[in-house]
């Protein structure tokens, strides 16, 4: 079975050696946790990295023998041996959004933190020294995907103000002098190639632009070298070359992969609710069952809305119709009349509340520094509970209270904390914590304070209610897990139980008045789309001669 790349619209999903024999990408292991695998590129089974659960945006050292990577586990900076040992912690990083990272031939590493802009340290660790800090004259939410020069002398990276990546800019700092420029305006992830070129993605295309390196300048015109490469909203293409000249890209998607909603029993049988396919997320029953809330994921991954989907007459109305934003993880009122759902339209991901009618605009509920996500309502609806991404603490749980209109914090430990969801009579709160070390289903009492009881034995996520508060539960990779619940005379969790299998993709729901759970199936071949599929080209620096010539270089 294939392993499925994960980090596709917020980061960076794959990384290739110097010298192109082996390429790094990040898939979901066994027990549900994102981590990097390594394929050599004569062969065809890539296989686990230990100690790099969690990892984000994976860089390689100048001899390709080590990997760097950004751990959201604990927000470190850490490098590991390619051929095994534990890893090693660099530095804190105090944001989650830490965007890619170089590695010079000097014994240096180059991050990026949007508070702090660049940041250099030292490739055996230590304390950071910010080298650029965000302009506060300037517009720019974000500097990105820096990319060290021949020498050491200088870096390139990109700033991003929040809205498309085509309206990024490409910038080259000197770090002998501290000055810095735009070369580029417009485009996204600069790479610096050894034939004397940036490349930088713009539209789905990478283009090339001659470069000279030494005096910083640019020395000739645009040319497209690769087209159809997938380049998620934000900036983060799905590109990578090794200095010999392989190159290794995902395609561009196009549309998204087809799927399907689909009701599925507690003995495994499966019922196709429409005749609708597209590419779902985070399907709601709405509390009468008639209707169902769901992400869409619009073509190419530019955006995702929320959508109502009438169950009786197979009929679907949008509710949000944004051109590029994600618009995630409905969450239905108790009297079905509003949907909650978070959204980054802002340029950071906060949660909103909307009609369900599709009348009226969406209001913020809670504003915050932070990004929110996802959420529960209590039945009485005056309780909301939703998790937020705290620069220290990690992932914690929120509660915010219709009664007063205030948001305080449920739980914010050293661990993540995520996908809060109250219990039917709104006395206690599931939810997935990674105290462990890996992620676990635990429920606590509501509000508090009170245990923690952990329910799931061999990981878990997303933890649903049942209707009747009998029962809780949780995915186990491809399987459906129940666990009974019982409350009085004290919480009283029994043994987890296999209740179906299936390779269903993303969240769930469970039917108001029935024992069938909502899931999301895929219709198609994802790889025919393009989708979890790397292309990989042996010799591109001849294309890329053959075509700057072509153009008059």
């Amino acid at each position: 079975k294939g392993h499925e790349f994960w980090l596709l619209s917020i980061g960076y999903s794959f990384t290739i050696s110097p010298d192109g024999k082996n390429i790094i990408y990040g898939a979901e292991n066994e027990e549900g946790v994102n981590q990097l695998y390594i394929r050599r590129i004569d062969q065809l089974e890539g296989m686990p990295i230990n100690n790099t659960e969690g990892a984000l945006h994976p860089f390689f050292s100048p001899n390709g023998k080590e990997l760097g990577f950004y751990s959201s586990m604990d927000r470190k900076l850490k490098k590991v041996r390619i051929d095994g040992g534990p890893a090693q912690t660099l530095c804190d990083l105090d944001f989650t959004g830490s965007y890619m990272s170089t590695w010079g031939d000097d014994g240096t590493i180059i991050t990026t933190n949007p508070d702090s802009g660049l940041l250099r340290i030292s490739a055996s660790g230590g304390i950071p020294e910010v080298i650029l800090r965000p302009d506060s004259g300037k517009s720019y939410a974000y500097y990105r995907k820096p990319e060290m020069l021949p020498g050491n002398k200088a870096v390139l990276y990109m700033t991003w103000d929040g809205n498309t990546y085509d309206e990024g800019n490409i910038n080259v700092l000197s770090l002998e002098t501290g000055e810095s420029k735009i070369l580029i305006r417009g485009g996204t992830n600069p790479f610096y190639s050894p034939t004397g070129h940036i490349l930088f993605g713009r539209s789905g295309t990478y283009w090339a632009v001659p470069f000279d390196a030494k005096r910083l300048e640019i020395t000739g015109d645009l040319v497209p070298v690769c087209e159809e490469v997938t380049i998620w909203p934000g900036g983060y293409s799905q590109f990578d070359i090794s200095t010999n000249g392989t190159l290794v890209y995902m395609p561009g998607v196009g549309e998204a992969p087809k799927q399907a909603l689909v009701l599925v029993g507690r003995n495994g049988v499966e019922t196709q609710i429409s005749d609708k396919k597209h590419s779902y997320e985070n399907p709601r029953f709405s509390p009468d069952g008639t209707e169902v809330a769901v992400s869409i994921r619009g073509e190419g991954f530019s955006n995702t809305n929320i959508w109502i989907h009438g169950i009786a007459r197979d009929i679907e109305t949008p509710l949000t119709a944004s051109e590029n934003d994600f618009n995630l993880m409905p969450s239905w009122t108790p009297d079905g009349q509003y949907v909650t759902f978070h959204s980054n339209q802002s340029g950071t991901y906060q949660i909103y509340l909307i009609r369900a009618d599709g009348t009226g605009e969406a209001e913020l509920l809670w504003p915050s520094e932070n990004p929110q996500y996802g959420g529960s309502w209590s039945n009485d609806r005056t309780l909301f509970a939703f998790y937020e991404d705290h620069p220290t603490t990690g992932l914690d749980i929120w509660i915010y209270s219709t009664r007063d209109d205030t948001a305080t914090v449920f739980l914010n430990t050293p661990n993540n904390e995520s996908y809060p969801i109250f219990s039917p009579d709104g006395k206690w709160i599931a939810y997935r914590s990674n105290q462990t070390g890996k992620g676990e289903i635990y429920i606590t009492p509501c509000p508090g304070p009170g245990p923690r009881e952990q329910i799931s034995t061999q990981g878990g996520g997303v933890p649903v209610w049942a209707p009747d508060g009998r029962e809780l539960f949780y995915r186990e990779s491809d399987k459906m897990m129940a666990v009974s619940i019982e409350t009085e005379p004290s919480l009283k969790p029994g043994i987890p139980e296999l209740l179906f299998e299936g390779e269903y993709i993303g969240t769930y729901d469970i039917h108001p008045n029935s024992n069938r759970f909502l899931m999301i199936k895929s219709v198609e071949d994802e790889s025919e789309s393009g989708f979890n599929q790397i292309n990989i080209v042996l010799n591109w620096f001849e294309v890329l001669n053959e075509k700057m010539a072509g153009a008059g270089e």
